[in-house]
């Protein structure tokens, strides 16, 4: 039996983030770094990404730039030997990457659908297939976190092909989570909320009543920090989550629970 003991430690695993040249992407691979674990950058900017690296290393963090576009798909084994072979193995996958461009329905076409589509779960499942390939070989299991949305199980307007994809997400880690776990490998997905990232802070400091308005939706009253994310992030990357797959973990200030009026509402 193992001990009542969490370990969050992740020294010598090796984790692959993609979209990590900024915002959430980055900050999960600095946690995971100032955990012990040597992290591999994934984004499509080497500017970018070296900017990453550089603060990661200034911290006494190990970690890699890596070119990586999610809708090369024939190149995802490539750049995973890529990985191996300079760093031994991949232990943790946090597939991060996304686009989102917000229409109304009328508006959306063929080429939008697929903008969405190739990159959150098509790019995101045969990364997922490849970085899978590999943890199998190594006996080792792993783990592969895939970063949901709330717009994959609840709804808002003018964002059909995000929601779309999204809901995919997250049902595509039930099933790859059933198929890996016979390898050991944990698939688990992130569910997340309003965060203050790069884009969303411009948003809510150029739009300060459209702000108050979402905000106040929030039972939280308020967007959510990066460091809320760390402590998550690290439960489904360490063996703190050894007994978890399929799991769907939202960090959302209560948002997906607020499902009736606001009290205030009800009563005015």
């Amino acid at each position: 039996m193992k001990s009542g003991i969490i370990n969050a430690d992740l020294k010598g695993k090796v984790a692959l983030i993609t979209g990590a040249s900024q915002g959430l992407g980055a900050y999960y691979a600095e946690v995971l770094a100032k955990n012990g674990a040597s992290v591999v950058l994934g984004g499509r900017s080497m500017e970018k990404l070296n900017k990453v690296v550089q603060r990661i290393a200034d911290r006494g963090g190990d970690a890699h730039p890596l070119i990586l576009e999610m809708t090369d798909f024939k190149s995802f084994d490539r750049k995973i030997e890529e990985i191996t072979q300079k760093l031994s193995s991949i232990d943790i996958l946090i597939n991060n990457a996304a686009v989102s461009v917000d229409k109304e329905i009328f508006a959306i076409t063929p080429s939008d659908w697929d903008f969405h589509m190739e990159t959150n779960l098509k790019g995101l499942f045969f990364l997922s297939q490849s970085v899978a390939k590999k943890m199998k070989t190594q006996k080792n299991g792993g783990a592969i976190i895939n970063i949901a949305a709330l717009n994959g199980d609840h709804v808002r307007k003018n964002c059909i092909s995000f929601s779309a994809s999204k809901a995919g997400v997250i049902h595509l880690t039930k099933v790859m989570a059933y198929e890996l776990i016979d390898y050991k490998i944990r698939v688990n997905a992130l569910s997340i909320g309003l965060f203050a990232s790069e884009s969303v802070s411009e948003w809510l400091q150029n739009n300060p009543k459209a702000a108050q308005d979402y905000l106040e939706q929030i039972p939280a009253r308020r967007a959510g920090e990066l460091v809320d994310l760390e402590g998550p992030i690290l439960l489904l990357a360490s063996d703190a989550s050894s007994y978890m797959y399929g799991a769907i973990l939202k960090v959302d200030g209560g948002f997906s629970i607020d499902v009736f009026m606001h009290t205030e509402i009800l009563h005015s």
